[in-house]
């Protein structure tokens, strides 16, 4: 394709640079600055202050943002950020060398770099990588496993299987929906181990690596709660409670609680059914698929085609990739559904990567002056991608970090927060963690006690709030139940079946709403409605609390007629929260930005 010798070399060594170089500078300017809403706050203070994140815990992740923090650069929360930008690169520069500029493969290299920049520029990979997030180091396990999956291919020897197995391993124990990967790699490196017996034993060994990559680095994890972390999820200070993180039992509950209660909503009329609603998430597949990649979907297509045509063993261990994943995430509903497709995508772009390949090798050898109309389409294809993504404005991407400072600064020193909403399911990821960070990470008001009502279900947290000065028995309440409040202890399929049906039916409900009750199914617990976790809270932790100058993030009404003070929520604040003019946050549960301050009118009986 290039003649000059000097000119080829250059290409071969610079070019892969070059594309990084300039891949990087793009990703740097639009890098969030500081803080953003969802959970990086959480694992930010996690991974600096040796912390336990969210199941499934992510330890791995955790060390190596705290190892990269080290850098001399910028606010812990910008390098956060910045360590998911350089997972990113780092997974282009592992995706690139799978096609190598050398020899034959110039044309052919040059086309994939030009079919890796549709999933550079893919909204999918952009959030994930201006911000600090798990997933970007999916991305890398991702390439990074292709790459020496290659290398064994070409060259099988046994130290390259077992790096294979140790990174493989240590990418399902970074994120478990990563074991999708597994069956499909298998299928592409099968050949190297055909009439060779002596390979097959590398299999054993391989094995063992892997395993230890999935479970190794959740030592940490215990070693960690065996202090005392702002965030400790779970507690796994012991073995019982390891596996508990390890295997998101909680998570996995609560998501069979969310399944189920589909069904049984279903079945009383309140919903459509679950069958009817995944059949209407696959046929948004197609949508998903071109607002990521764009006009990148056709050559989709046209790797597809090639595929079948040159290497269908490679087809088919791409196929298996992308369906098993895909099966789960319309299966299983998660909520999270865009950053669980996650792997399937990675793989629809390699594969219009490969379309892009075999296009540019197919016209550069029969017919080179259609390689303008190629050119023309990856221009149309860059632009048309990079003009879809967004970054936040000034004004709202501040905004977390504006929030969680203004709101900890109204608080008096040694005064209490409650971080609450007005809605009964508003997640904690973005009412309390930025508050979190704040608190803990930057270190502000750190004489002010901070308690969130997200918790309240988790026995964990006990320790949180008894190391801050409040009584944790409000946590034996929640176990044993009260005078006024029953606990229903019961397994998952009896909870199921016969409580959920009268707790979604309408006719049903408004009695069920007077009552006050706890469900602990399987040893989680569950209130049966916002007033039975306010009685509990009213005896057990506002005690406490109100001793302190006390603050709100939401008039907490429903307290009042449990409390043996009298109080009155005046407004004493209020942080803007706009998210009008960014449309990927449109009709996310945001905080309200309100802040309250209780005034005790007089002591009275239970009202």
């Amino acid at each position: 394709m290039i003649e000059n010798p000097k000119l080829r070399s250059a290409v071969e060594t610079w070019l892969d640079p070059l594309l990084l170089t300039l891949l990087g500078l793009f990703y740097l300017v639009h890098l969030y600055p500081t803080l953003w809403w969802g959970d990086g706050p959480e694992l930010l203070t996690a991974a600096l202050k040796n912390g336990v994140a969210h199941p499934t815990g992510y330890p791995l992740y955790l060390v190596l943002v705290k190892i990269f923090s080290a850098i001399p650069l910028g606010s812990f929360s910008w390098k956060g950020n910045l360590f998911s930008m350089m997972c990113t690169l780092g997974a282009f520069a592992f995706l690139a060398r799978l096609v190598p500029l050398t020899g034959e493969n110039l044309t052919r290299g040059l086309g994939w770099r030009i079919g890796l920049t549709a999933l550079a520029f893919s909204s999918l990979l952009w959030e994930p990588s201006l911000n600090a997030e798990v997933y970007t180091l999916s991305v890398l396990f991702f390439a990074l496993s292709l790459w020496i999956g290659k290398r064994f291919l070409e060259r099988p020897s046994l130290p390259m299987l077992l790096l294979l197995g140790a990174v493989v391993g240590l990418a399902v124990g970074h994120h478990r929906l990563m074991a999708f990967l597994v069956p499909g790699l298998a299928l592409w490196i099968a050949p190297a181990f055909h009439d060779s017996k002596q390979r097959s034993l590398w299999l054993l060994p391989t094995l063992g690596l892997f395993l230890f990559g999935v479970l190794a680095p959740y030592s940490v994890l215990y070693f960690r709660a065996q202090g005392e972390p702002p965030i400790n999820w779970g507690d796994p200070s012991n073995l019982k409670n390891l596996w508990a993180v390890f295997s998101a039992e909680q998570f996995r509950m609560d998501q069979k609680v969310f399944h189920l209660k589909r069904w049984v909503a279903y079945s009383v009329g309140a919903a459509p059914s679950p069958w009817q609603v995944s059949m209407r998430d696959l046929s948004m597949t197609p949508f998903r698929i071109w607002h990521n990649f764009g006009l990148a979907s056709l050559m989709g297509v046209v790797g597809l085609v090639a595929l079948a045509i040159r290497d269908v063993r490679m087809l088919l261990s791409g196929l298996v990739a992308w369906f098993l994943p895909t099966l789960f995430v319309i299966q299983y509903q998660v909520g999270d559904q865009e950053s669980f497709h996650l792997l399937p995508y990675l793989v629809l772009g390699c594969l219009a990567a490969y379309g892009w390949a075999f296009a540019v090798e197919t016209v550069w050898t029969r017919s080179k002056p259609a390689l303008i109309f190629l050119a023309a389409l990856a221009l149309m294809q860059t632009v048309g991608q990079i003009d879809k993504l967004q970054t936040p404005p000034d004004e709202i991407v501040y905004t977390p970090e504006r929030y969680a400072r203004r709101t900890l600064d109204q608080v008096p020193p040694g005064g209490a927060l409650f971080v609450c909403s007005d809605q009964w399911d508003l997640p904690a990821d973005f009412l309390y963690f930025p508050i979190l960070y704040h608190h803990h990470v930057a270190e502000r008001n750190r004489s002010a006690v901070v308690v969130a009502e997200g918790y309240f279900t988790s026995p964990w947290y006990r320790e949180t709030l008894e190391r801050q000065g409040v009584a944790g028995n409000f946590f034996d309440a929640l176990e044993n139940g009260t005078d006024e409040v029953d606990v229903y202890k019961t397994d998952f399929k009896s909870y199921i079946r016969d409580e959920l049906p009268k707790l979604l039916d309408p006719e049903q409900r408004s009695a069920e709403q007077a009552e006050h009750r706890i469900f602990l199914v399987d040893g989680r617990p569950y209130f049966l409605n916002r007033n039975t976790m306010a009685l509990l809270a009213a005896e057990y932790l506002f005690p406490d609390l109100l001793k302190r100058p006390f603050y709100a993030t939401a008039k907490f009404d429903s307290i009042k007629p449990y409390l043996k003070q009298k109080i009155e929520w005046k407004p004493v604040a209020r942080v803007p929260i706009d998210d009008r003019s960014y449309r990927p946050l449109r009709g996310e549960p945001l905080p309200s930005g309100n802040i309250f301050r209780a005034e005790i009118r007089e002591a009275t009986g239970p009202q």
